[in-house]
């Protein structure tokens, strides 16, 4: 039988460190490997740097196939900094191409599917690293009219889009594929929450922990939560410090010169200075009391979703995106204004001392959750995506 070749830039995947764009991508991909009619019908192909290759050999892809890029890493940002179209085509040939990270490749006679994961270059754009938004204001206009479908990660998302003058007349090519849950992440314990917390430095003598996941770039908004969490009272602070996970993006200086001020001064803040892998990382959430998300943007918002998936109360600024992946467990998800300091810390004092009373409607939310936020739908939605793309 023909199977038409998918072609994935692999690039978000092959990272010791992965990004979140990347974990997404890697979680679309491992859906798509269980998914029988994608495997019936494709022949999916990773596009990737051949010095990368052992990263994708510990991936669990089985039906994948690894092609490596024709120059390095160094070569092919210069082409794409330079606006030099990589002719794709002539290597690989005619196919579906599938790119998961905003940037795709000029091409002539195959189709393409690209994602925007956020738009926050044009609507915050004072929060993303001059040299990145200059790249992405110059070029998404261009990447959103040459590729077939635009895939969007949130509702909301595709709301913010459409907007935008500059792409809302792309509305026909639009599809929304939300993220999904990890089915890794189960409730934990508190022996192993202890022991994960101390691989990584954080004391264990507390009660639980306020947990923050991220990149430290501002549009994360982290040192507002520091500051609101600064103010709570020495005893709540001893019960419940802050555990900051997400390493050094642009402008992080200020807010890890904070974190070093308020270790300084007493505060219970820890920040892990190694990479948290998921396997600790799904512990932490799981241990958590609170897991809070102040970004004053996001297109989606993985970390909140994890959180909810099984019963852990979040704090998240009332935006658009925040409220979507929460909607099915508002019951134990507390609000507040990003730009506020006050109402982050009445928030963050509310919801340490909440308690769910009604056991069987969070377990009805919970499964809700599951139910909506699955990467299996999602991978159904994208192989009828490619399905109606048919070249």
């Amino acid at each position: 039988m023909y199977k038409t070749n998918v072609f994935i830039d692999a690039r978000p995947i092959l990272s010791e460190k992965m990004s979140g764009i990347g974990h997404v991508t890697l979680k679309t991909l491992e859906a798509l490997n269980k998914n029988q009619r994608f495997l019936q019908f494709y022949n999916p192909i990773l596009l990737g740097y051949k010095n990368k290759r052992y990263i994708f050999d510990t991936y669990n892809l089985t039906n994948f196939e690894y092609k490596s890029l024709p120059m390095p890493q160094k070569g092919l940002r210069v082409l794409e900094r330079l606006n030099i179209d990589f002719i794709v085509e002539l290597i690989y040939g005619k196919g579906i191409y599938l790119f998961p990270n905003f940037q795709n490749w000029k091409l002539f006679r195959s189709k393409s599917i690209t994602y925007f994961h956020d738009i926050a270059f044009l609507l915050y754009p004072e929060t993303v690293e001059p040299l990145n938004l200059i790249h992405l204001q110059k070029n998404y206009l261009k990447w959103a009219k040459r590729t077939d479908v635009l895939v969007t990660v949130s509702e909301s998302l595709k709301v913010e889009i459409l907007n935008e003058k500059s792409i809302s007349s792309l509305v026909e090519k639009i599809e929304v594929l939300i993220n999904g849950v990890d089915t890794e992440l189960t409730p934990t314990n508190k022996q192993a929450t202890e022991e994960v917390a101390r691989k990584y430095n954080i004391e264990a003598k507390f009660k639980s922990f306020i947990l923050y996941v991220g990149n430290i770039e501002p549009r994360k908004n982290i040192a507002q939560l520091i500051h609101a969490y600064r103010s709570l009272s020495i005893g709540i602070k001893k019960e419940f410090p802050l555990v900051i996970v997400g390493g050094g993006g642009w402008k992080s200086d200020e807010v890890l010169g904070l974190i070093s001020e308020s270790i300084d001064a007493g505060d219970m803040i820890y920040h892990p200075d190694s990479y948290v892998n998921d396997e600790d990382l799904y512990t932490l959430i799981a241990g958590a009391k609170v897991v809070v998300q102040p970004s004053l943007h996001e297109g989606f918002g993985v970390t909140p979703l994890l959180a909810a998936s099984i019963g852990i109360t979040n704090v998240v600024s009332d935006i658009p995106s925040l409220r979507e992946v929460t909607h099915f467990t508002q019951s134990s998800t507390f609000y507040f204004d990003p730009y506020s300091e006050k109402s982050l810390k009445n928030k963050l004092e509310e919801s340490l001392e909440y308690a769910p009373k009604d056991m069987v409607l969070l377990r009805n939310e919970i499964q809700q959750a599951r139910d909506h936020f699955d990467w299996n739908l999602t991978a159904s939605k994208l192989v009828s995506i490619m399905e109606e793309l048919a070249i």
